[in-house]
């Protein structure tokens, strides 16, 4: 007999046949140990199918009944370890379209993150990491619902983690606001943040307590993060599993292997959202490492690659002395699916990826270089729906905010800031020029 799962019902905090829910692994198995619920008993016969056979992850069958309406239907499970095997993750979808979606009035504005929150703080760069996320954003996300594979690249220590988790938790925000909307469409289910790391570097937030299971339901987005090898075994097992879990976002935390660059590009091809870092010199080296990886040496086989590939970003960090004073700034540069650019990269390879760098705010490049990014978040831009203030609005603005050590150096950037910026454009035209 399959185990049954009320949903749309006036006392249930489910309203929608496709949602993700969440059980402590460590619990004993007995009917005592979670509330008297059809839910739990689903994860007790779950769990006990999972342990019989050693599997990460199991998908089964399910009746799914419309408490408010007496029909039922089928469904699936897709159960799978998360959290670093503390808990099981089960995302439930039913095989017909839902008649009516999640009423979103009743969930929460997305939490802050302490892991994926971008700091406003200028205590050490000229720029903050949501000054970069924020520019990186809005460059690459020109329509409502952009898919394919987001890259953020580097050197060591060159941020790369830090402007990638910002700009998932930028991006889920906007997701959120959009589906708390009231012109927003009903949708069928909640934002599902899905991670793969190796290990769990910072988590979205910790493990909710187990019996807080209608606070848990309420918040903005669902999140599922995995650990190798603790939560799967592969990239491949991942992937596949998420096949079943409507993702509203993938992470995956560093990309090395050849196999797994061809795993997440397709993956990026089925209309997913997939987000990834790796290690890397410059923008060319980056796109060559992909293209060699993924043996697309013909401009068909580039072709099938830019298809996939939103955006590929490198950071890099460099610092301007002036007296005894050191500047620190972390200056992007980015090639994105856009405009001429894919055609470009296809027939002409490498040497398409040539930075564009235009005294204002012009949104028709592909590609924009170090000294774009640095003359703009200085001097500000807009456009239809973007807004970046000037670099010396914005450090008035953090002022009262700031720590004492961060308010020293605001005022040190805003005193040197004619001569700081005349340098950084300086470095960052040579750094473009010579394809770094």
């Amino acid at each position: 007999m399959l185990p049954t799962i009320n949903v749309f019902s006036e006392d249930s905090v489910y309203k929608t046949t496709d949602f993700t829910f969440y059980r402590d692994a460590a619990a004993e198995l007995s009917a005592t140990s979670w509330p008297s619920d059809l839910e739990s008993q689903l994860h007790l016969w779950a769990k006990a199918e999972l342990e019989t056979k050693a599997k990460s992850s199991y998908e089964f069958q399910v009746s799914l009944s419309h408490l408010n309406n007496g029909k039922q239907n089928s469904g699936r499970v897709l159960a799978c370890k998360c959290f670093a095997g503390q808990r099981w993750s089960f995302t439930v979808r039913a095989d017909s379209t839902p008649t009516s979606g999640l009423d979103y009035s009743c969930v929460s504005p997305l939490p802050e993150s302490k892991a994926f929150t971008p700091s406003s703080s200028y205590e050490y760069g000229v720029f903050s990491i949501n000054d970069i996320c924020e520019a990186l954003r809005s460059l690459v996300f020109q329509n409502e619902r952009e898919h394919g594979i987001v890259i953020i690249t580097g050197s060591t220590n060159s941020s790369k983690s830090l402007v990638t988790r910002g700009m998932i938790y930028q991006q889920l925000k906007r997701r959120v606001t959009q589906l708390g909307s009231t012109s927003a469409s009903p949708n069928p289910r909640k934002p599902h943040l899905i991670t793969f790391e190796d290990p769990i570097e910072k988590k979205f937030w910790e493990v909710p307590p187990k019996d807080d299971q209608e606070a848990k339901a309420r918040e903005s987005i669902d999140y599922t993060p995995r650990q190798y090898p603790i939560d799967a075994t592969s990239l491949s097992e991942v992937i596949h599993d998420s096949l079943r879990q409507t993702p509203e976002i993938l992470f995956v935390g560093e990309t090395r292997k050849n196999e797994d660059w061809k795993e997440l590009l397709e993956c990026a091809g089925m209309g997913y959202l997939v987000f990834t870092t790796a290690h890397a010199g410059s923008l060319p080296e980056a796109m060559g490492k992909i293209l060699k990886a993924t043996e697309a040496d013909t401009p068909a086989k580039r072709s099938y690659i830019m298809d996939r590939i939103l955006a590929l970003v490198h950071l890099r960090s460099e610092t301007i002395e002036i007296g005894e004073e050191k500047f620190t700034a972390l200056m992007p540069t980015l090639w994105r699916r856009y405009g001429n650019g894919p055609h470009a990269l296809t027939s002409d390879g490498l040497s398409a990826i040539v930075p564009n760098n235009p005294t204002n705010y012009q949104n028709q490049y592909s590609s924009l270089g170090r000294l774009w990014f640095v003359h703009n978040l200085h001097k500000g831009y807009s456009d239809t729906d973007v807004l970046v203030r000037p670099l010396e609005i914005r450090l008035n603005d953090r002022f009262d905010l700031a720590s004492d050590k961060e308010k020293t150096r605001i005022k040190t950037i805003i005193f040197s800031r004619e001569l700081l910026f005349k340098r950084l454009r300086k470095k960052a035209l040579s750094l473009d020029l010579e394809g770094k």
